[in-house]
């Protein structure tokens, strides 16, 4: 089992857990998922891959870099699912996702991958901005009942 799919199904689950079985205005859900997508080892399913293996507009990407990216593509449907779930269990309206990372990507040393960091210099493993800081942003409904906005880009953070 792809460690994406396990994460999503088990997120999956608790929020319908939570949603038959507690009462949402005495006890919010707070959902902490940390996939591990885009880590070594650099595997994903074949059909993720075939996305970008088989589409001339990513034939100057490496196969490094088309890898990556159906890793984070696998990501994506994965907040995508969770993300419909709440909707379909009542619970969208109030939430808040942010989505950030530890680090900037390896480019050079470690598991390197096909991750860019620019226009930052450097990458995971290094002293420069591209390895110490990483972006982000803060989504959802609830953001816009307390700040009138739909989404908020995180600048780059050190962590």
């Amino acid at each position: 089992n792809y460690s994406t799919h396990v994460f999503t199904r088990e997120a999956i689950r608790v929020i319908q857990d939570y949603h038959e079985n507690v009462d949402a205005e005495q006890q919010p859900l707070f959902l902490y998922l940390a996939y591990q997508a885009v880590h070594c080892p650099n595997e994903v399913p074949k059909h993720y891959q075939d996305r970008y293996d088989n589409n001339s507009t990513y034939a100057h990407w490496t196969k490094q870099r088309r890898n990556y990216a159906g890793m984070l593509t696998a990501a994506d449907e994965g907040i995508f699912n969770v993300t419909r779930v709440l909707k379909q269990n009542g619970l969208w309206n109030d939430t808040l996702v942010i989505v950030t990372t530890d680090n900037g990507g390896p480019t050079t040393i470690g598991c390197t991958q096909g991750s860019s960091n620019y226009p930052k210099r450097g990458g995971k493993c290094s002293l420069w901005e591209g390895g110490t800081t990483g972006d982000g942003i803060i989504s959802g409904p609830a953001l816009k009942s307390v700040l009138n906005t739909n989404s908020i880009p995180l600048p780059s953070q050190r962590f």
